[in-house]
This record gives C-alpha cells, sequence and structure tokens, in this order.
C-alpha cells in the first residue's frame, strides 16, 4: 500500500513526513528510497568483481579498500590499448588521432612492467582495448600479464565474440567482457559502426560471453542526436531486463569525432540522462565506479596506456604526460595529478561537456613546455 515500509519483522504505515525506525538511525522515506537505491546499485556491481576463482584479486580490492577507509584513493582501473587494428570503421572511434606510423607497440614483457606498476598503485581492474583486442591473440597475453592477480576486463564491438572464443578468454582468465551497443534500433547502431548487421553481432557476444561464464557490460556511447532518440530508452529497457550493467560514455570532440561539438550533450539532455539513470537502476556513467566520489576518476583512479606506451588520463583525454618505457607509472601518475584540472574529481566530463576544453589545455602545457599532446 502506498506509503509503506517492509520490515523484516512488521510492515509500517506512514506519511510522506514521518520517520522510519532503522536500528538507531531515523531517516524520512524518501532518504530511505534514496538509501535503497544506492546498495541496490553497490549490490549490482558487486557480481563483476565478486569472482571467487581469484582469490588474490579478491585480497587486493580488500586491501585497497582499506587504503580508502583511511582516506587515501589507490588507482582503481588502468586502460591498456594493446594495438589501435581493428575489424569496424566505427566513426566515433578515439584512437583516430592517436595512431603513430611506424612507432612500436609494446611488448607483452613490456604489458606485464606496466601492470606490475599499476598494482603496485592499488590497480585491480585492467581494461584490454584497441582497436579491437580480439583480432590479437589475446589469450596469451592475459596468461603473460598474470590474471590471477587481477580482474581482466575486454573491451570489445562484439562482432568476433563467437562461443567459442568466449570460452578461451575465460580459460585464459578474463573475468568481464565490455560489449559496444549503441541503440535497440539495428541501423542506427551499424551506421556509427560503420558495418551492417554489426548489431546482430553485439547482441550474439553477449549471449556467447554469458554462456561461456563470463560477466558482461553494455558499453553505449550517447550523443545530442540519440539521447533523446527511443533507441535508446529502448536498450535500456532491454538491458534492465537482462541485468546488464550498462555504461553511457558521452560523445567527445576527440578521434573520429574531433571538432565535432555539435554531437556533444547540452545541460537538458544530461538531465535526461540522469532521469533515465534513475529509471534503470542497471544503468549508470563511469563517474559512479569510484571508490567514494563521484565524479571524473582520470589520473586519480583511472589511466589508460597507449600502445605506444604514452600515459593519458582516459582515451577521450588526449593529452600525453610521459611514456612507460621512459620512466615509472607512478612519476607520471603524479605529474597528472599536479594538474589543477585532474586534481579532484570533476562533476562533469571535462572532454566531453565542457567546449574546447582540450585546446585549451593543450595550449597551456604546450606553453609551459609541458606534456606531449595526442590527438
Amino acid at each position: 500500500m502506498p506509503g509503506a515500509r517492509h520490515t523484516s519483522t512488521s510492515t509500517v504505515q506512514v506519511s510522506p513526513e514521518s520517520t522510519i525506525p532503522i536500528g538507531t538511525l531515523y531517516c524520512t522515506p524518501v532518504i530511505f528510497d534514496q538509501a535503497c537505491s544506492v546498495v541496490s546499485r553497490y549490490l549490482s556491481s558487486a557480481r563483476y568483481v565478486w569472482f571467487p576463482r581469484k582469490p588474490l584479486a579478491l585480497a587486493r580490492i580488500g586491501a585497497d579498500l582499506a587504503r580508502v577507509v583511511a582516506g587515501q584513493r589507490p588507482l582503481r582501473y588502468v586502460d591498456l590499448a594493446l594495438d589501435y587494428r581493428c575489424n569496424l570503421r566505427c566513426e566515433h572511434c578515439s584512437a583516430e588521432g592517436l595512431r603513430r606510423d611506424g612507432v612500436p607497440v609494446l611488448r607483452p614483457s613490456q604489458w606485464r612492467q606496466v601492470v606490475d606498476q599499476a598494482t603496485d598503485l592499488g590497480a585491480f581492474l585492467f581494461g584490454l582495448t584497441g582497436g579491437e583486442p580480439l583480432v590479437l591473440d589475446l589469450e596469451s597475453l592475459v596468461r603473460e600479464l598474470g590474471p590471477e592477480r587481477m580482474l581482466v576486463y575486454v573491451v570489445t564491438n562484439g562482432t568476433l565474440l563467437s562461443r567459442e572464443r568466449a570460452r578461451s578468454l575465460h580459460a585464459a582468465g578474463v573475468d568481464v567482457v565490455g560489449i559496444s551497443l549503441d541503440s535497440a534500433d539495428a541501423d542506427a547502431h551499424d551506421r556509427v559502426r560503420g558495418a551492417e548487421g554489426a548489431q546482430g553481432k553485439a547482441w550474439e557476444a553477449v549471449r556467447n560471453a554469458l554462456a561461456a561464464g563470463l560477466a558482461v557490460v553494455v558499453a553505449t556511447t550517447v550523443t545530442r542526436r540519440t539521447v533523446q532518440s527511443p533507441g535508446l530508452e529502448r536498450l535500456l529497457r532491454q538491458t534492465e531486463k537482462l541485468r546488464l550493467l550498462t555504461v553511457l560514455g558521452l560523445a567527445c570532440p576527440t578521434g573520429g569525432w574531433a571538432g565535432r561539438e555539435e554531437l556533444m550533450l547540452r545541460p537538458e539532455d544530461t538531465e535526461r540522462l540522469s532521469r533515465l539513470m534513475a529509471r534503470y537502476r542497471h544503468t549508470r556513467r563511469d563517474f559512479q565506479s569510484n571508490w567514494v566520489e563521484v565524479g571524473c576518476g582520470a589520473a586519480k583512479e583511472k589511466l589508460y596506456v597507449s600502445p605506444y606506451g604514452e600515459v593519458m588520463p582516459c582515451p577521450f583525454f588526449q593529452v600525453g604526460f610521459g611514456n612507460v618505457a621512459e620512466e615509472p607509472l607512478a612519476h607520471i601518475r603524479r605529474r597528472m595529478i599536479e594538474q589543477p584540472e585532474l586534481a579532484g574529481y570533476p562533476r562533469s566530463c571535462l572532454v566531453g561537456e565542457d567546449p574546447g576544453f582540450l585546446d585549451r589545455f593543450r595550449a597551456r602545457m604546450q606553453t609551459r613546455g609541458g606534456c606531449g599532446c595526442g590527438g
């Protein structure tokens, strides 16, 4: 009945202004609902880190949590962009502008060193991305990295993820796959991905991954032209029904969309995203994945390493702060956090919600003789 709250021992009828005893805590029904929503979101995320087959990784997560309780903010996640080769031609590809013809990519032994340094800084989750990582002999690399000590997340467009490949990845030590799905409208998805039938193959990849025992995250890119589309909300209804964590990424004027600021979301668009996330509890932005704070965790909690060893705050903040083949990762990360824009947790995406931000930042850094700039 309206206004009722259920506990394990009784049902209490309340009005919106009433308080509800919860142990020694008293709160209004509105606050109670908000707290339940937060707890529900944490619980829905737990299955993406709880992998009993990896006790060493779980122990490291526990150690990181203790550091967080003590007031520290350890590194949490690192994107390893292994190679920019890909089987699709997505119009928004963040790798466009980062490719370096003739520059050798890091060797597996060097990637192992990157992981070693990142784990020393607290990282326990590593995203293997590209390009399209499934065009590589990914299983051999995963084994080289020592997957028993970390959680392995493969970011893929899904078109190459057969049932056999999914089983092979799981056996090698992969835990989660992030599969790109931008719309329930197949034509809209395929148009962005540059390949007819890409959406159908992505859904098949979801089924193959789940059948192989892999956890699945759906990665959805949102633009000003898609945020109000029926296809986006239909997609969120589908992923909600399947209880799949769905992470919304904002269009950024970098890579294939360099200079395309007309695709960036306006304030009314981000308000719609907020309403959608409130409606679909398995849908969120990456801002909600931090240890405690809500906001951009780039540099503090996550990093991006290019195939050539360049370290950036994220795939879209395309400014290199150093190269892991030349200096320790800890030094590069410290240099990032010294920048005022990256010291805290901005509540908006610097690149995706502030037109002209990257150009201004690059100009300032070049004036100071600072970092190398990508894109």
